[in-house]
């Protein structure tokens, strides 16, 4: 093969290297920021699962503040909530 040949065969190696490697470099990045905004989504998926699980939970809850009185009244009870002229007792163990 001649010195004209190798050349062009180098030269040509050499061009393939440099467009894949510039590829590389524009594509990586953006692939990197990519997986980051994808996780990201799934972490803001996840906490708004968990807020929509909450506010189901209090709207359940001031549904029964509305229609049953049992309900208000233990968790009147729980938070320490006394009626007028009530004397409360605490024992201590």
């Amino acid at each position: 093969m001649s010195s004209l040949g190798i050349a062009r065969r180098f030269a040509w190696v050499l061009f393939v290297g440099l467009v894949t490697a510039g590829a590389a470099c524009i594509i990586l990045p953006q692939y990197r920021h990519l997986c980051a905004l994808q996780k990201r989504r799934e972490e803001l998926q996840d906490i708004n699962q968990k807020t929509e699980e909450l506010v189901r939970e209090l709207r359940i809850k001031q549904e029964r503040f509305r229609t049953d009185p049992e309900f208000v009244e233990r968790t009147a009870r729980e938070t320490g909530r006394v009626k007028p002229n009530e004397i409360v007792y605490k024992f201590k163990k």
